[in-house]
């Protein structure tokens, strides 16, 4: 079960266990106000591409808060603007609504813990609260500062089919994208215009080509100093489409 909460121009989203201490629509719209989280939380930080993502501590949860910001052409003429009647226009409740799926199937994804849509005319604004996956780095990091292991490639391999498995289409699946513990457990985040589908082979093979791409790509513009050979790959793969 999730909450739906409506507060003058804003509409929200909570998840069922939802444990922060703001509970009227007043108080969770400030939930998501940078300004609010620069006051209160701690050991906040910004990473990101196109936008900046915010990471903080607040009522003892680790948290990110991510805003949803247009690509390309779109990005610089709308920027942060989807039009209500098209099909992105709920980006943050659908991601937040997948994750929910993919939790309840035993996935190793974040927590989804509130989403939110702005109204603006004709257009929303999005925005999604995930709880922070601890004490990971994604594998961009692991390789400038290592080679994985066979063991290690082949495990992420392993919980990738386990994505594949269930029919997750993931639109982006890259490096920044999968999540290393320091127990070892592998993690997939973002999961932005993502669904749950029928996949075919030809369907994997893309997601594993795009990820494959990401690791040569991280060797190009790191002067080769990430730690990858394309052979590595052949481990993950065959990992992935195993059975």
């Amino acid at each position: 079960m999730t909450k739906q909460v409506v507060f003058k121009n804003a509409k929200f989203i909570t998840a069922d266990d939802f444990a922060l201490p703001y509970k009227s629509a007043a108080e969770l719209n400030r939930l998501f106000s940078l300004a609010f989280i620069k006051e209160n939380a701690d050991n906040l930080e910004f990473k990101g591409g196109r936008g900046q993502t915010a990471l903080f501590s607040l009522s003892g949860e680790n948290l990110v808060l991510r805003q949803y910001l247009r690509g390309g052409l779109w990005g610089k003429l709308m920027h942060d603007k989807f039009f209500m009647g098209a099909q992105d226009a709920h980006r943050a409740f659908d991601e937040f609504i997948l994750l929910g799926k993919l939790k309840a199937k035993g996935l190793p994804v974040p927590d989804p813990v509130a989403a939110k849509e702005e109204k603006e005319g004709l257009f929303l604004r999005n925005y999604i609260i995930i709880k922070q996956i601890k004490n990971c780095a994604d594998l961009s990091y692991v390789i400038k500062e290592r080679h994985l292991s066979a063991d290690e490639f082949t495990k992420i391999g392993s919980t990738l089919k386990r994505f594949f498995d269930v029919g997750v289409l993931h639109t982006d699946l890259n490096i920044r994208n999968i999540l290393l513990d320091n127990k070892g457990d592998v993690y997939v985040i973002d999961f932005d215009k993502c669904k749950l589908t029928d996949l075919n082979r030809q369907d994997k093979d893309a997601m594993l080509a795009r990820l494959l791409r990401s690791f040569n790509k991280e060797v190009r513009i790191t002067d080769n100093a990430a730690h990858f050979k394309e052979s590595d790959f052949a481990l993950l793969k065959e990992a992935a489409l195993a059975g």
